[in-house]
């Protein structure tokens, strides 16, 4: 990382947020189920949302809706591709002017 740690924190933007929407699970504030994947639908063959798991797959679902694997990994990839583009934007455009 050198110096570069702010960078990097671009970069994990989604593992932040997951880590963040997990708290209350990983504190033993909420019920932690065994594990925290989304509900497959056999009729529809797509993953929907399950209420009480907190993950980052799981609040995208909640927010757009359910989607079949493909849609959501391609989504969540492209989610990814923008935090890190992000990044190096705000490093290489952003930071000579502040610094």
């Amino acid at each position: 990382m050198g110096h570069f740690s702010k960078t990097m924190m671009m970069f994990f933007l989604p593992q932040l947020i997951n880590f963040v929407l997990s708290l209350p699970q990983i504190l033993g504030i909420v019920f932690c189920p065994r594990h925290r994947l989304p509900a497959f639908n056999h009729k529809t063959y797509k993953l929907e949302c399950v209420d009480n798991h907190f993950t980052l797959i799981n609040a995208w679902l909640r927010l757009f809706g359910p989607a079949n694997e493909s849609q959501l990994c391609t989504s969540l990839l492209l989610f990814q591709t923008a935090c890190c583009t992000a990044g190096l934007a705000v490093r290489y455009l952003v930071g000579p002017i502040l610094f």
